[in-house]
């Protein structure tokens, strides 16, 4: 069993990553769109779907540490901080091996398939933390 304060303190990380993440998705979409304009559509769409991703599970990684840092996280803190993991990892060796293709033609590619199941992995991982809120979380007057 985590605890619920390293559960908070976890959060404060996936704050961090969930920033990085994100910044570097739109800097790298903007150089890709001005400064690669020239190189052929594979580079481009690589880009294109490593800047799309980055962004969304940054985004997704945003989430979970708000919910670690509110009541959700005493009920479903363990399953918070391993989709954030998991999130945070899988995101960079996802778009990473695929940064590492479309920008230095290295060979990369073996590594996305484990970045792209920590992706799913921690998605599913939110599964329970819904079952748990379900759970828990009381109905009143229909509302």
């Amino acid at each position: 069993m985590i605890s619920h304060r390293l559960v908070q303190k976890l959060a404060g990380l996936w704050f961090l990553v969930a920033g990085i993440h994100g910044a570097l998705s739109v800097g790298l979409g903007a150089y890709a769109a001005h400064g690669l304009a020239d190189q052929p559509a594979a580079i481009l769409d690589l880009m294109e779907k490593a800047t799309r991703y980055q962004l969304i599970h940054a985004v997704a990684l945003l989430a979970v540490a708000i919910g670690s840092l509110s009541p959700l996280a005493r009920i479903a803190g363990c399953w918070l901080a391993a989709s954030g993991a998991l999130l945070a990892i899988g995101t960079t060796l996802f778009c990473g091996a695929l940064y590492a293709i479309a920008l230095g033609g290295i060979a990369a590619g073996p590594v996305a398939p484990y970045g792209g199941t920590s992706l799913i992995l921690a998605w599913l991982l939110l599964f329970p933390v819904g079952i748990q809120v379900l759970r828990r979380t009381p109905v009143k007057d229909g509302k």
